[in-house]
């Protein structure tokens, strides 16, 4: 199954933002909605909003928008390809995954984006220091 990310933006936490990217909505997604909260849960949010977190960041309007603009660069209008679910669960340390990660090819593509995200986000170039978001 394959999902677009209609658009980046964010959800406003309180104490931080979530940097999220908007899924577009389909009719497999709604009924995969549908079925999830037949399962016991909490509800927390009043609307649904199918979405993908990628970063949690301060609570700072101007680092936010920064976020958004910068990752909505990559990935506004991009199909991506879907393998599970989360339903919202931390990993405990104590199972085992089954998922193989090619760490060099996923080394190698972060490298590559890294210095072109650097400088959108933090507008410098050369910038050594890291920083935390």
């Amino acid at each position: 199954m394959s999902a677009v990310i209609a658009e980046v933006g964010y959800f406003d936490l309180g104490e931080s933002y979530a940097i999220v990217a908007h899924i577009e909505t389909t009719p497999e997604l709604v009924d995969g909605h549908e079925r999830l909260t037949l399962l016991p849960h909490v509800q927390t949010f009043s609307e649904y909003k199918l979405h993908l977190t990628l970063a949690y960041v301060e609570q700072d309007q101007a680092t936010a928008d920064r976020w958004v603009e910068s990752l909505g660069a990559v990935y506004n209008g991009k199909s991506i390809k879907t393998s599970a679910i989360n339903y919202g669960d931390l990993p405990n340390g104590e199972e085992k995954t089954t998922k193989k990660v090619d760490a060099a090819r996923a080394l190698a593509a972060a490298r590559e984006m890294k210095q072109p995200r650097t400088e959108n986000l933090y507008g410098t170039t050369g910038h050594t220091t890291p920083h935390a978001a």
